[in-house]
């Protein structure tokens, strides 16, 4: 991952017709980012999973009550973390983040998990925590957003943070084509190639399991093209990244 984050760092891609709206905008960045930035990429990440972790174990907690009769903290939980039409109807609006923070199976949470340790903090560590930050949540609000879409026919709820990984990963194959990955820790292949493999297999899956199946295969796809349009709307704007 080390030769990864090298990969990242490169010259700023502002173009020369921009440089107006580029100081206007890293003027009205500067408070913000220059405080997030002093996070380090790292531990950044490693918070992100925590709070997932937590969030889990709350799962549990919460079932484990609602077996006992008490069904009003996996009621809070369904109405916070997770995202619906009936959520957002309610005016739940933040549950386009946190549903990002949100796992209920163990398999969800481990794979989520091990996604976010092996590619993310090369990632926040180049690019900075304030631009992973935005990606990230970005891709969260655009994955629950196509997924409600897409499954609109359907009483459907979104959570986990695969579709913001997803934006993450094909925010970066845009950013650096040249990046590549250990495919399962051996294969090396270049991350664009592994973004469109992906791509293609979400597409797949979610038009053959619209409102159903435990993968919200369309959330993916969500989280992917928001990841390729924040980096086109970063560039169009001349944001530094």
């Amino acid at each position: 991952m080390s030769v990864l984050a090298q990969a990242f760092t490169g010259p700023s891609l502002i173009r020369s017709g921009q440089q107006q709206n580029a100081v206007a905008l890293s003027l009205l960045e500067t408070p913000i980012r220059g405080r997030l930035d002093r996070i380090n990429g790292n531990w950044l990440v490693y918070g992100i999973i925590g709070i997932n972790v937590g969030v889990w174990v709350a799962f549990l907690a919460a079932r484990a009550s609602y077996e006992t009769g008490d069904a009003r903290p996996l009621r809070w939980l369904f109405n916070n973390m997770t995202c619906s039409a009936e959520n957002l109807k309610q005016g739940r609006v933040w549950t386009l983040i946190t549903s990002a923070f949100a796992h209920q199976a163990m398999e969800h949470i481990f794979m989520n998990s091990l996604g976010l340790w092996m590619f993310c903090p090369a990632v926040a560590t180049s690019i900075g925590a304030a631009s992973f930050l935005q990606v990230y949540l970005a891709g969260a609000i655009g994955c629950d957003l196509f997924s409600l879409w897409w499954n609109q026919n359907y009483n459907y709820r979104s959570l986990g943070a695969s579709g913001a990984l997803c934006a993450i990963m094909s925010f970066t194959a845009c950013l650096n084509p040249r990046a590549s990955v250990l495919l399962y820790g051996i294969v090396p292949m270049p991350l664009y190639g592994v973004v469109i493999g992906i791509f293609l297999y979400d597409l797949y899956g979610a038009r053959n399991s619209s409102g159903g199946g435990k993968t919200d295969f369309a959330g993916h796809l969500g989280g992917t093209l928001t990841g390729i349009g924040v980096y086109f709307l970063r560039r169009r704007l001349g944001m530094r990244f």
